[in-house]
Order: C-alpha cells, then sequence, then structure tokens
C-alpha cells in the first residue's frame, strides 16, 4: 500500500493513469459511429459485432491475468507496456485491408486495453484508503463519461470526411487518433507513475489462467457468429449448429468446473472462490455485468439504429447519444463523492446516517 505518499503525488499518478484509461474508454466509444462505414465498405455486416467482440474477448481474458502481473513487474512497467500494444493495434486496425485483418488487431488492441484496465483500478486501492476511493472511482467513471461524449462526436466527425493538414479523414482515422493519444499517457506514466509493486513476489496461476481463457473464450464464440466462425469445419464434419453448440458449452461446463478445483489448490489463485462468498460483492459483480451489457450494448448499437433508421449521418448519430452520457458521466462523479463523503453506499445506509442510527454497510 502507498497511502503515506502526499495528495500531490497522488494526483500526479492518477492523471497519468486517467490519461492512460481515457484512450482504453476513448476507443470504445469513438469507432461507434464508424462501425456502419466500416461494414460498408468490406461488405461484411454479419461481422459488426465480431469487430466488438474480439476486442472484448481479448480485454475480459487478460484483466485477471494483467492484475496478478502488475504485483510481480509493478503497476508502472504493465501500464507502459499495456499502452504501447494498444497504440500498435490501433495503427494495424486503422491501416487493415480487409474485415479480418481489422479483427485480429482489434483482438491485439483488447490485450492492451484489459492490461491498462486492470492496472488503472488497482492503482486506486493501492494509493487510498477505502473511504477515500469512491470519489477517485468516480473520476474515473467520469473519464468513460468524457470519453463517451467525445467518441461518438468525435467518430463521427472523422467517419464523415474532413481535412486534416490536407487529408481527408474516414473511418480509419478513428483508430489512428488512438496513436497520439497514447503517446501522451506513455509519456505521463514513464515519467509520473511510480512502480507500485507489492514487497512479496506473487505466484501467477497459469493454470487458472488457463482455464479462465478457455472458459471465457469459447463461451463467446458459442453465443455469437459461431456459423460464421466455425463453418468450414461444420461443412467439413456435417456438424449442425445446435450439435457444434453443445459441444462448446460442454467444453465450457468442463472449463469451469476444472477452473473452480484448481483455485482451490492455488496458492494464490487468480480467481479467489472466497470472493463469492460474500454476497456484496456477488450483487456488485452481477450489476456490473449487466450495466455494462446495457452500457456496450446501447452505445455501440443505438448509432447503427439512429444512422439506418433515421438517416442519421455519423456525427449526426453521435450527438443523438450525449443525453445518455451526459446523464452517466454527472451522476458517476455524484455518486462517488456522496459515497466518499458519508462512508455509506446505498439508500437505506444515507438514511440510517442521517438518523444517526448504526449501519452495517460503511466503507470504512
Amino acid at each position: 500500500m502507498n497511502h503515506h505518499l502526499t495528495l500531490r503525488k497522488k494526483l500526479i499518478i492518477m492523471i497519468s493513469v486517467m490519461a492512460s484509461l481515457f484512450l482504453v474508454a476513448l476507443d470504445q466509444t469513438i469507432i461507434a459511429t464508424a462501425l456502419g462505414k466500416i461494414t460498408e465498405e468490406f461488405n461484411a455486416f454479419s461481422s459488426l459485432s465480431w469487430i466488438v467482440t474480439a476486442y472484448l474477448i481479448t480485454t475480459t481474458i487478460t484483466v485477471p491475468i494483467a492484475g496478478k502481473l502488475s504485483d510481480l513487474f509493478g503497476r508502472r512497467t504493465l501500464l507502459l507496456i499495456g499502452v504501447a500494444i494498444f497504440a500498435a493495434g490501433s495503427l494495424l486496425s486503422g491501416l487493415a485491408g480487409n474485415v479480418e485483418q481489422l479483427i485480429a488487431w482489434r483482438a491485439l488492441q483488447g490485450i492492451g486495453g484489459g492490461i491498462i484496465t486492470a492496472n488503472a483500478f488497482t492503482i486506486v486501492g493501492d494509493l487510498f484508503a477505502a473511504r477515500e476511493r469512491g470519489k477517485w472511482q468516480g473520476l474515473i467513471g467520469a473519464v468513460f463519461g468524457i470519453s463517451s461524449v467525445v467518441g461518438p462526436l468525435l467518430g463521427g466527425w472523422l467517419t464523415d470526411g474532413h481535412a486534416i493538414f490536407g487529408t481527408m479523414t474516414d473511418w480509419r482515422w478513428t483508430f489512428f487518433i488512438n496513436v497520439p493519444v497514447a503517446i501522451v499517457a506513455f509519456i505521463l506514466i514513464a515519467i509520473y507513475c511510480p512502480s507500485l509493486r507489492h514487497n512479496k513476489k506473487p505466484v501467477i496461476d497459469y493454470a487458472g489462467a488457463g482455464l479462465l481463457a478457455l472458459a471465457l473464450g469459447t463461451l463467446v464464440l458459442a453465443v455469437d457468429n459461431t456459423e460464421m466462425v466455425f463453418g468450414d469445419l461444420m461443412s467439413a464434419t456435417g456438424l449442425s449448429l445446435a450439435g457444434l453448440r453443445i459441444i462448446m458449452f460442454t467444453v465450457v461446463a468442463l472449463a469451469v468446473a476444472a477452473l473452480i478445483w484448481t483455485e482451490k489448490k492455488a496458492r494464490e489463485p487468480i480467481l479467489p472462490l472466497h470472493m463469492f462468498k460474500n454476497r456484496n460483492f456477488v450483487l456488485i459483480m452481477g450489476i456490473a455485468t449487466l450495466f455494462g451489457s446495457a452500457f456496450m450494448g446501447s452505445i455501440l448499437y443505438l448509432t447503427q439504429f439512429n444512422q439506418q433508421v433515421f438517416s442519421a449521418t455519423p456525427t449526426e448519430s453521435g450527438l443523438m447519444l450525449l443525453p445518455l452520457v451526459g446523464g452517466l458521466m454527472v451522476t458517476s462523479i455524484t455518486a462517488g463523492q456522496i459515497i466518499s463523503r458519508t462512508g455509506r453506499y446505498t439508500a437505506k445506509c444515507l438514511y440510517s446516517s442521517a438518523r444517526k442510527e448504526p449501519s452495517s454497510k460503511a466503507i470504512w
């Protein structure tokens, strides 16, 4: 823990971390308004979800592994690696010659994004005591909110085509724009972010990481574009789509069972099972999952809905999202401040606090 650092040092560290997180958050929203043009150019509307899914698969797999690696090598080292990978993936995505290449480079982006996301949230715990974390996590939420405002507007503006330094922009610029942002974030992290590594040398749970990756990757492939990805395999073997999905769900079930058995035996499990005994943890993770699904679905598909149903331009479809993302940004900052000032995180707790009644749901 580094709670002893001065507020000035903590603020500098958080600015450098939020710069890298802004890079990831911006990418998730800036391409939303460009997806229509991308699929139109490559004539691959059926691959629309895969342009997003490839990123999400690798991010999901990378986050828990990156968290463990940062304990071993330090937060700054992992953040710098994550930013570099993300920048490379962005540049290659912008240069993609077909949709298959774009999906592959989006997967590379996801690895960098997972490394950045894992360390950005972990650093909050390293720097701040429990009661202080709410307002800083609220500011992190605001980073996503700001990027959600800037992303669709900037993405639409770039996709519509405007002259920059004598060059006309198109959807590829929604990826190229990440490169200068990544360079700024890299410099800030290299200068201001300390190593922030644990004194104890952690043990990497390679078996758990592999089984978690297998379970998550297979699950996503089983529910999203299965027929497109495994079309050749199905033709060669005569497997039906239903039969293939049964096999894949069986693999997921076996991987989860093996993961549970492995994590019970691991010295430092990548997914500690004891956390699932905590009711608050399970509840919050469930809410976060539902929110993430609703938010990403809204950002990514409402822009396409606006363009195809209301004939909106990419820029106009970005403007139509402003009420949604504006509300997100305001409530994220407000909620973080309320939690930090009161030490309570539910309406019932706040009511008890106002009446000076004891409550077990305090965060310190």
